[in-house]
């Protein structure tokens, strides 16, 4: 096991917030799949991009391909899971909203051998087009 406390360089300076909404799945008694989404506000994650944001442009549509990696040792995020006694799956993965995006659990490595509850986390943007990053123009008025 890793001698390194990797909690310790966590500095607030570079500390953002974003909400994170885990989605639980249910089979109702009419056998439809019954989808609840609990928010959690104010999740304090390192937020960096993780790949260029390139159109990618087809012939019926064009979209957007964000993504963006998240560092975290306060909050657990969550791909999907599945129930072991009945083997379906029963939590989608964490859903993310930050800076007025909204991103889906890729990929999730568990580094809690270097801190406890350290995760990194990979999220895709779900969203064909994301709104603007600037939202007026910079030099108007």
């Amino acid at each position: 096991m890793p001698l390194l406390d990797v909690t310790e360089a966590f500095d607030p300076l570079f500390m953002d917030t974003c909400t994170v909404y885990r989605i639980l799945e249910t089979i109702g008694q009419n056998g439809r799949v019954f989808r609840t989404s609990t928010p959690n506000y104010g999740v304090q994650a390192v937020i960096v991009p993780s790949s260029p944001q390139d159109l990618q442009r087809l012939p019926d549509y064009q979209l957007m391909q964000k993504s963006i990696t998240l560092y975290s040792y306060s909050f657990r995020f969550q791909g999907p899971a599945i129930d072991p006694v009945t083997g379906t799956k029963t939590t989608h993965p964490d859903e993310i909203d930050w800076h007025g995006s909204r991103f889906v659990v890729r990929h999730l490595e568990d580094y809690s051998g270097y801190g406890q509850g350290f995760v990194m986390a990979i999220a895709e943007s779900i969203q064909a087009i994301d709104g603007a990053p600037i939202p007026t123009p910079m030099g108007s008025a």
